[in-house]
């Protein structure tokens, strides 16, 4: 397991690399996947599954809101663990490897984009910044 001060050496000799024009040498890391974990929301959450543009978009499938969303992420390479107890649920959960959305889907959908106060950007020098003072 990576731990953050790790991390943020990693950060440290990426950034002064690329400051140098140059490419951290080395043996490549394993291939990294982001994972979306209950990334349909739950109890209480159903702005996903009640989405009409997801719904619009499942119709020309013949799938639901939630299993759009989920082949929106798995097409974009990220591991989706959506949570369930409902055995159906489960089923309909899995069953999202039969259709590929087009690129006027996959566009249309990014475009809906919800952030909440949970959210992080990695991508913020803000919040870089702030794992190298307090971590690194």
């Amino acid at each position: 397991m990576l731990q953050l001060g790790e991390l943020c050496e990693q950060f440290k000799t990426a950034r002064a690399e690329r400051r140098r024009g140059r490419r951290p040498k080395g043996k490549p890391k394993p291939d990294t996947k982001i994972m979306a974990w209950g990334p349909l929301g739950g109890q209480g959450v159903e702005g996903i599954v009640k989405s009409e543009e997801l719904t619009a978009i499942g119709t020309k499938y013949n799938k639901s809101a939630a299993q759009v969303a989920l082949r929106w992420l798995t097409q974009r390479g990220i591991v989706a663990i959506p949570k369930s107890t409902h055995k159906e649920r489960m089923a309909q959960n899995i069953d999202i490897f039969d259709f590929t959305l087009t690129d006027d889907d996959m566009a249309q959908i990014g475009k809906m984009n919800q952030h909440d106060s949970g959210t992080i950007n990695f991508n913020d020098p803000q919040f870089v910044k702030y794992l190298i003072e307090n971590y690194g």
